[in-house]
């Protein structure tokens, strides 16, 4: 362990090669660790279309995108009730509603749009956006977006927290190569913080940052001022690892422990301290949502699909609905669940998008606000 902790804390930052040398054959690094793509084609055969709708499932409008250029709300029979075009961006992953009827819009490795309740553009904000757009104070969000450095000898992905105002303005909120020596001991020995056996063209991706959250008021936060309204509530995939990090003084305050995560997304808190992480179960083979009490540690809720599994590799998300309800996204096959408060299957979508082949892969699928879309 003494040499892993010398050899990353010698990993700095050095200039990236003009010209990337060849990948020589002795590279071995998992390939779990490459810097991703996002969106693609759906890897399910199920039939398209509502295939499952009980009693216990929600109302809720559901939102998403094409993957493409098309934000979009979904009643429950699976009818398109609105469609927005986000003009000059064609990897449009999530988007946020806005209060005035008006969106909020990421698309990959390409910014973040404002659209008015008319669908014209009052501002773009270029940047390496990816994954998140989150609330935070005085009208702003928070995307997450990274810089490929050389680390380590090789060309490495490090994600940023940041913040883009009312107006479109970007400030850098956290930067997670600065506070990497704070994040690294928390996690399992990576090969990434070893030195290289010898150039490569690959790009590899450290952390992987796929979920922000400004935590909110909570019951977690008389108790313990780490969960304080304010500090931020952060995913890291590939090092298996969900943590709470102070954004005014970068100072990591707490991190999981005592749970087997396998490349998770996706981490919320709720009002009443309850953490849900949809853990992929990328070595497992078999994907699940943990609901877990903050402050304890324990696990409160496992979903899982019983006798009928779910996976998904990559992405996927789970939110918290009313009645103790999991709206469930399993992104690679394109597919929709919705689980009771007692874990019985009570709704099913499967995309019949194909803006990315014969059907879509699926970001995020969300629960649309009360007032979402506006009349």
């Amino acid at each position: 362990m003494l040499l892993w902790a010398a050899a990353w804390t010698a990993c700095g930052e050095a200039p990236p090669p003009t010209t990337p040398p060849a990948a020589p054959a002795d590279e071995t690094i998992p390939t779990s660790l490459l810097a991703l793509g996002y969106g693609g084609e759906a890897k399910d055969v199920r039939a398209p279309g509502v295939t499952i709708r009980t009693a216990r499932a929600g109302s809720e409008v559901l939102l998403t995108t094409d993957g493409a250029e098309r934000c979009l709300a979904f009643d429950r029979s699976g009818k398109i009730i609105w469609s927005q075009k986000v003009p000059g961006r064609n990897r449009v992953e999530y988007f946020a509603p806005l209060p005035d009827g008006g969106i909020l819009a990421l698309s990959t490795d390409e910014g973040v749009t404002r659209l008015n309740p008319a669908g014209q553009v009052l501002w773009q904000a270029n940047c390496s956006a990816h994954h998140e757009l989150c609330p935070t104070d005085g009208g702003a969000f928070l995307t997450a977006t990274h810089t490929t450095r050389t680390y380590c000898g090789r060309r490495v992905r490090f994600d940023e927290v940041l913040r883009i105002d009312s107006s479109g303005q970007k400030s850098l909120l956290l930067d997670l190569f600065e506070i990497r020596a704070q994040i690294i001991p928390l996690t399992a020995e990576s090969p990434l913080d070893r030195d290289a056996s010898g150039p490569t063209t690959a790009v590899y991706d450290r952390f992987h940052l796929n979920s922000i959250q400004v935590l909110p008021e909570s019951d977690a936060h008389t108790p313990d001022g780490r969960f304080a309204p304010g500090n931020l509530l952060l995913c890291l995939r590939n090092a298996n690892l969900v943590l709470v990090v102070n954004p005014e003084t970068s100072q990591v305050l707490w991190h999981l422990v005592g749970v087997d995560l396998d490349r998770p997304h996706g981490a919320r808190m709720n009002g009443a301290g309850e953490l849900s992480i949809f853990d992929n179960g990328w070595h497992r083979g078999r994907s699940r949502v943990l609901l877990l009490n903050i402050l304890t540690g324990e696990v409160l809720r496992i979903e899982d699909g019983g006798d009928q599994p779910f996976f998904t590799r990559t992405r996927g998300f789970a939110q918290q609905l009313g009645q103790k309800r999991l709206l469930v996204t399993l992104s690679e096959q394109g597919r929709v669940l919705e689980f009771d408060g007692e874990g019985n299957l009570a709704y099913e979508w499967n995309t019949p998008l194909h803006s990315q082949g014969a059907r879509s892969a699926l970001y995020r699928v969300m629960a649309a606000p009360p007032d979402f879309p506006p009349n």
